[in-house]
């Protein structure tokens, strides 16, 4: 499965998410990330759509309206955008943090670390608002702190997913990414074969993988990890990263 913030959208993700949002249609966290899945592939009016969409006993979540100011901004509709950002404040609440962090992302460079403070610091206020944090968010966590150069916090928080959620997949990504990061090219390995063994289907694990073995002299193995990602890629063509690519 890609990774949709941080990483790459495909149109299987985008059905898969909208598949989940007719079974759990007053979810809102999830009803934002289609809507930003929309945003990011120029489906603008999908995304209305979406943010507009009646939700019997539920009150209109800010949320949503955080998506908004980046569909209208998206749009061109600047002026609009910035008076309903302007109404909205600063975020309240675990999911309008969660949402407003993800969004943030789309403006980060993986090269500065410094562009990942602003994201970085909403998904921690994100983490301490939420009752129990999923594995969602404390990954996200974990990624925004190894991206602005706080490694000791990634590699803590880690360790309590590993513990806590050792039957999921992203869990074992995201520590494999660490371990890249910190040059521990085996434990990486390691993690990411994890990562399969939870979810065959795991591209971006394969490219990964097929990157490492290649970095350490393992060409052939390598040359079979990448085939493996475009087997587990129906269009490896078809994707784009969201956090310019929404603008």
């Amino acid at each position: 499965m890609a990774q949709i913030y941080g990483g790459e959208i495909s149109t299987d993700d985008r059905e898969e998410r909208r598949s989940s949002l007719s079974a759990w249609p007053q979810d809102v966290q999830l009803r934002a990330a289609c809507a930003i899945v929309d945003v990011c592939t120029k489906k603008y009016d999908e995304a209305l759509e979406l943010l507009d969409a009646p939700r019997p006993g539920t009150p209109e979540p800010r949320t949503l309206e955080r998506v908004r100011v980046l569909a209208l901004r998206s749009m061109g509709r600047s002026e609009e955008a910035d008076v309903l950002e302007q109404e909205l404040g600063e975020p309240r609440g675990f999911e309008e943090f969660y949402t407003a962090a993800q969004i943030a992302e789309m403006d980060t460079d993986p090269l500065d670390p410094s562009s990942f403070e602003r994201p970085y610091r909403l998904a921690k206020s994100a983490l301490f608002a939420s009752p129990a944090p999923s594995a969602g968010l404390l990954a996200t966590v974990s990624r925004y702190a190894l991206a602005s150069g706080d490694a000791a916090t990634a590699e803590q928080i880690q360790t309590a997913m590993e513990r806590r959620f050792p039957g999921v997949a992203r869990v074992w990504f995201n520590g494999a990414l660490i371990h890249s990061r910190a040059n521990r090219n085996r434990e990486a390995l390691a993690a990411f074969e994890r990562c399969l063994e939870l979810d065959p289907e795991f591209s971006q694990a394969y490219a990964s993988v097929a990157v490492l073995r290649a970095f350490e002299g393992d060409l052939e193995g390598g040359q079979r990890a990448y085939e493996d990602a475009l087997a587990n890629d129906d269009e490896p063509q078809a994707k784009l990263r969201p956090r310019r690519s929404c603008a």
